[in-house]
């Protein structure tokens, strides 16, 4: 039976800090699909991405990654181990990561892979217990067809199962159809279900990608990627939060710590500022002001991640 609770008794938990391991891509407990026609570098790009947050490094050279590491779980379905464990060496090697103690893979196939709630699955999950589970692809973890909503219905139901019982990420590698402007293939509540698209372009033999990235909690990005393989880097910002919006998020913080004494909550700052800038936004800047000696930021011995962010010198 749910059990019932009092907010005062919550209260801490109400407005604890939302964990990103990659700011403004993945945060704790959510789900991102990356996707991308065939021969786009999906599986490479994922790759990239799951050994930047196994070692945490920063993703691209451009977004954050928790620095401490996360551990990550990819399952991998479509490869054989020894072509997966051979792109993966192609990448890490370029990457220059020799111990990525915190990456783990599985292998898996259509004899035992029916859908998520196989007890093996579960069993994997249990013992190993990662942050971010990789699913690549989509269609080898799902009973029935991509464009069929019981199918979609019972594979999301799923995830979010899965999710909330292990307290973890999923990153899943979607294909796109003949049409990319429609998005991955599939029935459409895909993408009412995920927190973050992340979306591959280009020719296939091109050595420029374009991504884009679009989500509830993140303003929408257009990046150019250049192509080094097996490594994709940014080669330019093309749509992304503005210069002046993150100098206006500054001027909004700036008045926020004045009005309150020079001290508060970062997610009180987060919720103050909402209706304006995304969570993404208000990092950034106050990524800045932290750089630029305006504030300090300290973690609180209180219940949840709660961080106190502090003005050093009121003007």
């Amino acid at each position: 039976m749910a059990q019932v609770k009092r907010l005062l008794d919550e209260i801490h938990s109400v407005i604890a800090d939302i964990e990103y391991y990659i700011t403004g891509i993945l945060r704790g407990e959510s789900m991102v699909s990356i996707e991308g026609q065939y021969k786009q570098m999906k599986t490479y790009f994922t790759m990239q991405l799951g050994l930047s947050l196994a070692v945490g490094r920063d993703f691209l050279n451009y977004f954050r990654v928790k620095p401490e590491g996360t551990k990550v779980l990819y399952v991998n379905y479509e490869l054989s181990e020894e072509e997966f464990l051979s792109r993966l060496q192609e990448v890490a090697e370029a990457m220059n990561i020799t111990t990525p103690g915190n990456f783990y893979y599985l292998t898996i196939n259509e004899n035992w892979c029916i859908d998520l709630t196989t007890d093996k699955i579960d069993e994997v999950l249990s013992i190993n217990k990662p942050e971010v589970v990789i699913l690549d692809p989509r269609y080898g973890f799902m009973r029935g067809r991509e464009d069929e909503q019981s199918a979609m219905n019972l594979f999301v139901g799923n995830l979010k199962v899965m999710k909330a019982k292990h307290k973890c990420s999923f990153i899943v590698i979607s294909h796109m159809g003949k049409d990319a402007t429609k998005g991955a293939r599939g029935h459409s509540l895909w993408d009412d279900a995920v927190d973050t698209i992340v979306r591959l372009t280009g020719s296939e033999r091109g050595q420029q990608k374009g991504l884009t990235i679009t989500g509830r909690n993140t303003e929408a990005m257009r990046l150019e990627l250049k192509v080094d393989f097996p490594l994709l880097s940014i080669h330019e910002v093309m749509i992304k939060d503005s210069q002046s919006k993150v100098d206006k998020a500054q001027n909004f913080i700036l008045d926020l710590l004045k009005q309150n004494n020079g001290a508060m909550l970062r997610a009180i700052i987060v919720k103050q500022g909402r209706r304006e800038f995304s969570q993404n936004t208000i990092q950034r800047a106050l990524d800045r002001h932290k750089a630029n000696g305006v504030i300090s930021v300290e973690p609180l011995a209180v219940k949840g991640n709660h961080k106190l962010v502090k003005l050093n010198a009121l003007e």
